[in-house]
C-alpha cells in the first residue's frame, strides 16, 4: 500500500453528502427558473454546502421574486437574499459591449461579470492602463477590473 501499485478505479462519479445534494437543487431550481430571464432581477448566487446556505444576488423591488426564491428553501437550506446593483441580464449587456469594442487595445482571454451585480472581471493581455482608461470612462471607476495574464493552453 502507498506503493504506486494500488488499483485506480475508472469510476468518475461523485457522490454528494445528504445536505450539499440539497444545497445543490436549491439552487439550481433557482437559477432554473429565474437565470435566463431578461426581466429577472436575478443576478447570481454562492451556495455554502457545508452550512446548507444558498446566497441569491437580486435587484430589489420584485416581491414575487422575492417569495418565489424563498419558498424553494427547505428545512435543512436557507435561502437568504442580497441586494444587488444590477442583474444578470444587464450584466451580460456590459460583457458583450465590452467584447463588440473593436477600440480596446486589449487581447481579452476571459471575461465574465460577477455574480454580485457589482462589476466584470477581465483577464487579457495589451495595454492594460489604455483599456482601463477607456473602461473607466464608459462604466465608472473600477467597474471594470482588467488583470494582465493569458490563457495557456495543454
Amino acid at each position: 500500500m502507498g506503493n504506486g501499485d494500488e488499483h485506480v478505479s475508472d469510476d468518475m462519479t461523485y457522490v454528494q453528502d445528504a445536505l450539499s445534494e440539497a444545497v445543490s437543487e436549491v439552487a439550481s431550481s433557482i437559477m432554473s427558473v429565474w437565470e435566463d430571464r431578461a426581466d429577472s432581477p436575478y443576478s447570481g448566487l454562492v451556495v455554502d454546502q457545508r452550512l446548507g446556505v444558498v446566497t441569491v444576488y437580486r435587484v430589489t423591488g420584485d416581491a414575487a421574486f422575492d417569495a418565489d426564491v424563498l419558498w424553494r428553501g427547505s428545512a435543512r437550506v436557507a435561502v437568504v437574499l442580497i441586494d444587488a446593483p444590477r442583474n444578470a441580464a444587464a450584466n451580460q449587456e456590459i460583457v458583450q459591449s465590452i467584447l463588440a469594442n473593436a477600440d480596446l487595445p486589449i487581447h481579452i482571454y476571459v471575461i465574465s461579470a460577477r455574480y454580485d451585480g457589482t462589476g466584470v472581471d477581465v483577464l487579457a493581455e495589451g495595454d492594460i492602463p489604455a483599456a482601463r482608461s477607456i473602461l473607466d470612462g464608459t462604466y465608472g471607476e473600477g467597474f471594470v477590473q482588467i488583470e494582465r495574464g493569458a490563457v495557456a493552453l495543454a
